[in-house]
């Protein structure tokens, strides 16, 4: 396998899908020792914008018997002032890339959380800058659709850190008070599942 500084890692029925800084992407099948180079998404940008990917993700669509890799885009100016979320989605039966919708487009997407894989559907949290609140937006690999989870009622977007992680055959939400420095805090726990994405 070619040398990766990798930062997102995510993984899926035995196979890694590892992204390099430079934007290099692999899926690594370690029990096989077998590794594809994924090849690099064309993203065309406008004069005098930036590109920075804030998000990839990585599952298994079992309906089409195909491996999908997720990446989400942002193409800003250089002082942040405008933007726009894109979306690129890959597929290992084609060997290739196309952009897909990334709706509803807000100002909820600018930071992506690493991505879980859970039932055919992938999950990140995500980052409102401007308000720095949390919420929690998912991608159906059989529709290739993105949805946005609404986080439950007693959560304090503004003033509480949201993590999901895997938790049996789902994905929980974890919340807890931010800044607090006592040896005890407390920490809510929701579990997702497909039918709380709507």
């Amino acid at each position: 396998m070619p040398d990766m500084s990798a930062f997102p890692i995510c993984h899926c029925n035995g196979i890694i899908c590892v992204t390099a800084l430079n934007g290099d992407m692999v899926l690594w099948n370690p029990a096989m020792k077998k590794f594809r180079t994924i090849p690099k998404p064309v993203c065309v940008c406008n004069d005098g914008l930036m590109l920075a990917v804030v998000g990839i993700g990585f599952g298994y669509d079992s309906r089409a018997d195909d491996f999908k890799v997720v990446s989400i885009v942002i193409e800003m100016t250089r002082d942040i002032a405008l933007w726009l979320l894109r979306a690129k989605l890959y597929r290992t039966k084609t060997d290739s890339w196309r952009q897909i919708g990334i709706h509803p487009q807000s100002n909820e997407f600018p930071f992506f959380d690493t991505a879980i894989f859970c039932k055919g559907v992938i999950f990140w949290t995500i980052l409102n800058p401007s308000c720095c609140s949390f919420g929690i937006v998912s991608f159906d690999m059989a529709d290739d659709l993105f949805r946005i989870i609404q986080l439950p009622d007693n959560v304090r977007k503004e003033e509480e850190n949201i993590k999901i992680a895997p938790w049996n055959d789902s994905v929980s939400l974890y919340s807890y008070p931010r800044g607090r420095e006592r040896a005890y805090i407390s920490i809510n726990e929701w579990v997702i599942d497909k039918e709380t994405n709507p």
